[in-house]
């Protein structure tokens, strides 16, 4: 059993906002990973900081949306995922925080598909014939 929260990032900057869960007991830590993220250039977070005239750093502000008592991650994954579909034209959220085997399985065949549709794909299914018919040619030879 874990103890999780799911949490969203909102700014005066911006309407756009970020959803996620973390299993830290306390919001500020997770939030501190954000900051280093958008000072260390690491993520996009589409607005959600930014500076002033300053040059001082103007931070979104963090709200707990949840407390979820869960079995497993996977299980706090996919209660966030339920949040992130809430806010959907607004999340700035790339990845699907919870996806079903299904739904990986789908992903995964469209990769496949997008890269042999590729040229890359189509030298590389060439290429791929022809180390076959090496291979069916050498075959042949040894049998003579």
């Amino acid at each position: 059993m874990i103890t999780g929260k799911i949490y969203i990032l909102t700014s005066k900057l911006t309407e756009k906002c970020y959803v996620g869960s973390t299993t830290y007991p306390y919001l500020s830590q997770r939030f501190n990973t954000h900051r280093v993220d958008f000072k260390e250039g690491t993520k996009d977070y589409q607005g959600l900081f930014g500076y002033d005239e300053e040059g001082k750093l103007i931070e979104p502000d963090i709200t707990l949306l949840e407390d979820v008592n869960c079995k497993n991650r996977e299980e706090l994954n996919k209660r966030e995922q339920e949040w992130i579909d809430v806010y959907e034209d607004l999340c700035i959220n790339k990845k699907r925080a919870y996806v079903t085997e299904e739904e990986r399985k789908d992903a995964f065949n469209a990769g496949v598909k997008r890269y042999h549709n590729s040229e890359k794909g189509k030298f590389s299914m060439k290429k791929a014939g022809l180390r076959q018919s090496i291979k069916k040619i050498n075959n042949e030879i040894k049998d003579l």
